[in-house]
């Protein structure tokens, strides 16, 4: 077991990282947040703050079972087999979002969405290890975000094609999540391994959880106010730009500083608050330099329950958690 994998990724593995990381990540955000909420829009409205709560609590409970679930039963060897099932998976429940016309129905979809995300993210983030290796995993997955950011632009550019755009993006989700099955099995394994680092055992795994959850939930509770300041343009640059300079500074063995400075840029935005200009920027980009950042330690450990745990505990309860206090 080492800290650094031996081999050289191929680069149809390194293109098939990206696209597999973007829409992981266009399901989680795109799909689980905008597309749902407007689909509940349609369904009982915009009044209704509870029903909303509820929601937004099935898909962080569906992303923790999914989460688990997938720890359980992941085995490296079948790996992109699951990866690629769960992939349909998730285009099945994107499918089902958009049929249902009902709110218990919506709900059963968020539910499923949030299972087949939970599912997604902790099977891909335990295997990159051993098929994408260290060297250029940040630049996979920071290119993997930007990319998602696109192609949720992307889909709702398309979904403007169907009657309604809102079921429109949802199947063009669908529909790009079930393509992205084609590309699994490049992400060959060829090197097993996992990180031996401190940060992945007891007080450290525990102190890196606290703290990129605290930054991640803070950020998405400020985010909303910041992104009635910033221009559509500017978020959508920062969503592309964030997660690759992150990616490249974690290739470029800058692990130790890239979670303080997450810090950094959240402790700005908040004391710069909603002013114009750069200062309307910083939690968005506070949220996308964490986001880049837990998923990299969580992929770069090569271990499923720290992957599981990140998963779960970063990506689905710490926002939800920041928007429940909030609120």
């Amino acid at each position: 077991m080492t800290d650094e994998t031996g081999f050289q990724t191929p680069r149809v593995a390194l293109g098939a990282g990206v696209i597999a990381v973007a829409m992981a990540f266009l399901f989680l955000h795109t799909f689980g947040g905008r597309v749902l909420v407007e689909l509940g829009n349609e369904i009982v409205g915009t009044d209704e703050a509870w029903r909303y709560r509820g929601l937004s609590t099935l898909v962080v409970l569906g992303g923790l079972l999914g989460a688990v679930g997938a720890a359980m039963r992941f085995r490296l060897e079948v790996w992109q087999t699951n990866l690629g099932w769960s992939l349909r998976a998730g285009s099945l429940a994107a499918v089902f979002g958009a049929m249902v016309d009902g709110w218990s129905g919506l709900l059963g979809a968020a539910f499923a969405m949030g299972v087949g995300a939970g599912w997604i993210l902790t099977t891909l983030a335990t295997g990159m290890r051993a098929s994408i290796g260290t060297r250029r995993l940040g630049i996979v997955i920071g290119g993997g975000l930007a990319l998602s950011v696109l192609l949720g632009e992307f889909a709702l550019f398309m979904a403007s094609l169907f009657g309604d755009p809102t079921k429109g993006a949802a199947i063009v989700i669908a529909m790009l999540l079930a393509a992205t099955s084609v590309v699994v099995p490049f992400l060959t394994p060829l090197e097993p391994s996992m990180d031996m680092e401190s940060g992945y055992r007891g007080k450290g795994l525990a102190l890196n959880w606290i703290l990129m959850a605290a930054v991640l939930g803070a950020g998405s509770a400020l985010q909303g106010s910041a992104a009635a300041v910033a221009g559509h343009l500017s978020i959508i640059t920062a969503g592309v730009i964030i997660p690759l300079l992150v990616g490249r500074w974690l290739d470029a063995d800058h692990r130790r500083y890239a979670l303080v400075t997450g810090v950094a840029i959240l402790t700005v935005g908040a004391v710069l608050g909603n002013s114009a200009g750069i200062g309307s920027l910083m939690p968005l980009m506070a949220t996308a330099w964490i986001t880049t950042v837990a998923f990299h330690f969580a992929a770069r450990g090569g271990r499923v329950w720290v992957a599981a745990g990140t998963v779960g505990l970063v990506l689905f309860v710490a926002p939800f958690a920041a928007s429940q206090l909030a609120g």
